[in-house]
């Protein structure tokens, strides 16, 4: 969903600067932090439609990091982005979906228009619809 603001958390700069990149060229507003505690005060202090988080941020650790962001926000769609090993169990049962950073960029923009779109009411979404068929 366009104009969707998405908050990325990872502890590798250049995975976290290549997803922003990514996102806002497909229209997505883009806030990023490198540390779990500042992802945490952004989901705080913004609203935030989707959260991208790395699985091995080492500041808090995903577990913590997961459970604290549901207890702040349950219905904000969790995404953990898997480098090379699957995440702990407990934290990939904390998120709406595991993405391996193996698969190409592009499906990420997919997972998280679908994580996005999942949480949007019906009739925001058909208004945003309507919207683009009569602008064109």
């Amino acid at each position: 969903m366009q104009g969707a603001v998405v908050l990325c958390i990872d502890d590798d700069l250049d995975g976290l600067l290549e997803r922003k990149w990514l996102l806002e060229r497909n229209g997505y507003n883009v806030l990023i932090s490198t540390s779990s505690r500042q992802g945490l005060k952004l989901l705080k202090a913004h609203a935030i439609d989707a959260v991208i988080l790395g699985s091995r941020v080492t500041d808090v650790g995903a577990e913590a990091v997961t459970a604290r962001m549901r207890r702040l926000k349950p219905r904000v769609p969790l995404i953990m982005v898997a480098a090379g090993e699957p995440p702990r169990e407990e934290a990939a049962r904390q998120v709406d979906v595991v993405f391996s950073s193996s698969e190409p960029p592009h499906k990420l923009v997919d997972v998280v228009q679908e994580s996005v779109a999942s949480q949007t009411p019906f009739f925001s979404r058909w208004l945003l619809q309507w919207k683009r068929r009569t602008k064109a």
